[in-house]
């Protein structure tokens, strides 16, 4: 189950690989966008995953789309490449993820229609 969820996840994952490394590359000016654009891949890549996971992780999925879309909104007007921006979206979005985990695996929702 794990290596289908992370072959589900691999095409997000490689692709946020390469983005960093072409925007580093060619436009550094336009790395404050990373943040937001990383956390919009994690969304599609837990989304792609979500058939093989507990169904309330897609309350993680869509956590990390509109943090990602929220972060990108709200860097765009200064253009800054904070770690906030990266740390608070994705410790909501892992504990939204673990708390999902959690209740799928202590019988309080051990069925994928109880979340």
């Amino acid at each position: 189950m794990v290596a289908q969820a992370i072959e589900g996840f691999l095409p997000a994952g490689g692709t946020g690989v390469c983005l960093g490394l072409v925007l580093a590359g060619c436009a550094p000016d336009q790395l404050w966008m990373l943040p937001g654009l990383w956390q919009i891949l994690v969304g599609l890549g837990l989304f792609a995953s979500v058939r093989i996971l507990p169904q309330g992780a897609v309350l993680g999925a869509v956590w990390y789309l509109m943090a990602g879309f929220a972060v990108l909104v709200m860097t765009s007007t200064t253009h800054s490449l904070s770690p906030w921006s990266m740390g608070i979206p994705f410790a909501i979005g892992q504990g939204i993820l673990a708390w999902v985990m959690y209740r799928h695996g202590s019988g309080q929702g051990g069925h994928d229609g109880d979340l």
